[in-house]
């Protein structure tokens, strides 16, 4: 190990440390890095030693990498030269850092900073500051840290951090990991199986192709699946969840949830609250009830649609276009082996049937005359 000091610096933080510790080679003893001191900037070319280096580098210096791990601290923008694997920005001014092709650890400081991968698996993070994070081609592993942050993946399965601030993530190509932490965060997956998570605020996820899977997180958020069999959750607060095209399963979670299931055969549960399922098109399935003692609103679309009925909560969900020549009402749950176990009777605009078990639920548009046991699955 040799240090090779050109420049001022402070000493790094812990958690640089850390980010930097998880990027070296076993045996790399990371505790090597700290302050040594002031002097003053020069111009020179700095040379590894052939072995696992740490380099101080000041303004106007050239770095020239060799074998061995080598990482350079730097005050200043700094693109990795070949033969260097790790840069520190050691600064709170806003720097560009950029990556080679090997697999790098590039460390940005509390400026509004611009940082590139390149090629290679790469780990990268940002301190505070309003950071722009572009991961390139390989695997990379983006921490934005606080502040408004804008995390790129490009090409290869990565993982996205957003932390706290009103971040907006990329994952492009690949099957990648995003999650936007704090603050209002909007999260694209794009290509690949992705796995989408808001955290806490209102946030907007967009799974884009293939088969995803997003959770919205806490408060009010906008969850939409994109194309391919998405597996999407609102969790708490009065959420949006649409599944698109593809064969998805929809849960609105706790609060006053729509979900809209678009093409093709969904499956969709309305959870906690007063919530709105809306099948769209194909074969769906609506789950209402759950004991929630919150009034669900059911529109089975287009299509021969199952709704799925159980609950005794007190209260009286409703099925708003129930379709007899295709559509069935699932009550095995509520205890009913056949339609003489079922309370029919008439009310305003439909019937209202109940379940031995209390489930209670209002079929709108319908006459008590019209009543089948073909209607019902027991």
């Amino acid at each position: 190990m040799a240090t090779v000091p050109s420049a001022v610096h402070d000493a790094l933080t812990a958690s640089e440390l850390a980010v930097l510790q998880s990027g070296l080679p076993p045996g790399f003893n990371v505790s090597t890095v700290a302050a040594d001191g002031g002097l003053s900037p020069t111009f020179e070319t700095l040379l590894g030693t052939g072995g696992d280096d740490v380099i101080f580098v000041g303004v106007g210096d050239t770095v020239k990498g060799s074998a061995g791990y080598d990482v350079v601290i730097v005050k200043e923008s700094f693109r990795l030269p070949t033969g260097v694997e790790a840069v520190v920005a050691d600064t709170r001014d806003d720097v560009t850092l950029t990556g080679n092709s090997a697999n790098n650890t590039l460390i940005s400081g509390a400026g509004d900073d611009n940082v590139n991968g390149g090629d290679g698996n790469d780990i990268i993070s940002t301190a505070s500051g309003n950071d722009s994070v572009l991961g390139g081609s390989g695997n990379d592993s983006v921490n934005g840290g606080s502040g408004d942050d804008r995390l790129d993946g490009g090409f290869g399965n990565d993982t996205l951090l957003g932390a706290n601030g009103s971040d907006t993530l990329l994952g492009r190509d690949g099957d990648d990991y995003l999650s936007g932490g704090a603050g209002t965060d909007t999260l694209y997956g794009h290509a690949g199986e992705d796995s989408l998570y808001g955290g806490d605020d209102a946030d907007k996820l967009y799974g884009g192709d293939d088969a995803d899977k997003l959770f919205g997180g806490n408060d009010d958020d906008y969850v939409s699946g994109g194309a391919g069999d998405d597996y999407a959750r609102g969790d708490a607060g009065a959420d949006r969840v649409y599944g698109d095209t593809g064969s998805d399963t929809l849960y609105g979670g706790a609060g006053d949830d729509k979900l809209f299931g678009g093409d093709d055969d969904d499956s969709l549960f309305g959870d906690a609250g007063a919530d709105q399922l809306d099948g769209g098109a194909g074969a769906d399935t609506l789950f209402g009830g759950f004991q929630d003692f919150a009034i669900d609103l059911l529109k089975g679309g287009a299509g021969a649609d199952t709704f799925s009925m159980h609950g005794a909560d007190g209260v009286v969900d409703v099925i708003r276009d129930f379709n007899p020549s295709e559509d069935v009402i699932d009550v095995h749950q509520t205890g009913a082996n056949g339609i003489g176990d079922l309370t029919i009777s008439k009310v305003a605009g439909g019937v209202l049937v109940t379940g031995p078990d209390g489930t209670a639920f209002k079929i709108v548009g319908v006459s008590l005359s019209e009543v089948d046991s073909n209607w019902f699955h027991f």
